[in-house]
Order: structure tokens, then C-alpha cells, then sequence
């Protein structure tokens, strides 16, 4: 996934190379976030936000298109469909920002909505990464 910044950032990713990335230039997620960890001086990962996302690139990571608003209860439903995902594990999935398969299927474009999810109690990475693979399958059926 490559990601537009939105401001210039300068990073020395192993002590001696200096990597500079101007606005408008394009980081993958990887890249991005070194960049911000760099920048803000922190030491791990656990300590960005998806603010800190959100400020570094051009369009925020977590905009959504003006879709209407769907039911959170159809959505949790609709969500138990895929494996691992019961009735309140999808109720949180779609309280964090989950409109559909759709959302899940392109996690790999939204790293503020990936985060978020990741926060919830039983949700990892794998689970995001498989249950993402799962809805593409299942839009693929429609």
C-alpha cells in the first residue's frame, strides 16, 4: 500500500543513510510508519496513533466516502458471516467503523480504520488480515 504524505519528513533509517520523502511523495505503510516514529522520537510502534496517521497524510486515512448510514445491527449481523466473528464481536467491528465487507476487504487502504479495529479486545492483526482475504472472497461471490 502506498500512501501520499502530506508533509516533508527525513529519517536515518540505519544510522548512517539519511532517506528524505518530500510532500506528495509516496511511503508505504513500513515507511511511514519509521517516518513518524523518527519524527515524534518515540521508540515503538505502541506508541502511534492513528492521529499521528491521520496528520501525515495527504487525505486522511480514515475518510469515508458520504455513503448512507447503514443499521450497526444488519452490519454485526452481516459480519458474523465470516469465521471467528460472532454476534458481539461484529457488533464492535461495526461500532468501530465497519459499514461491510467492503471496508474489511480494503483494510490494506485504510491504516486509521486497520488501527482502530486492532484495538478491540480479541481482534490482532491476523484476524484483520484474514477476515479482510474472507470479504474479498465474499464480494467476489456477489
Amino acid at each position: 500500500m502506498r500512501i501520499q504524505l502530506n508533509q516533508d519528513y527525513a529519517y536515518a533509517h540505519d544510522g548512517i543513510h539519511i532517506t528524505k520523502y518530500r510532500a506528495g511523495e509516496h511511503a508505504d505503510l513500513p515507511e511511514l510508519t519509521a517516518l513518524l516514529l523518527a519524527d515524534r522520537g518515540m521508540a515503538t510502534l505502541c506508541d502511534l496513533t492513528v492521529e499521528d496517521f491521520e496528520t501525515a497524510v495527504a487525505v486522511p486515512v480514515a475518510q469515508k466516502p458520504a455513503w448512507p448510514k447503514r443499521d450497526l445491527s444488519v452490519v454485526a449481523k452481516e459480519l458474523t458471516k465470516l469465521h471467528g466473528v460472532g454476534p458481539k464481536l461484529g457488533a464492535a467491528l461495526a461500532e468501530a467503523g465497519v459499514t461491510g465487507f467492503e471496508d474489511l476487504a480494503e483494510l490494506g487502504t485504510n491504516p486509521g480504520l486497520f488501527l482502530k479495529l486492532e484495538e478491540i479486545d480479541g481482534v490482532s492483526a491476523g484476524s484483520l488480515e484474514s477476515w479482510s482475504h474472507e470479504a474479498s472472497l465474499i464480494l467476489d461471490e456477489d
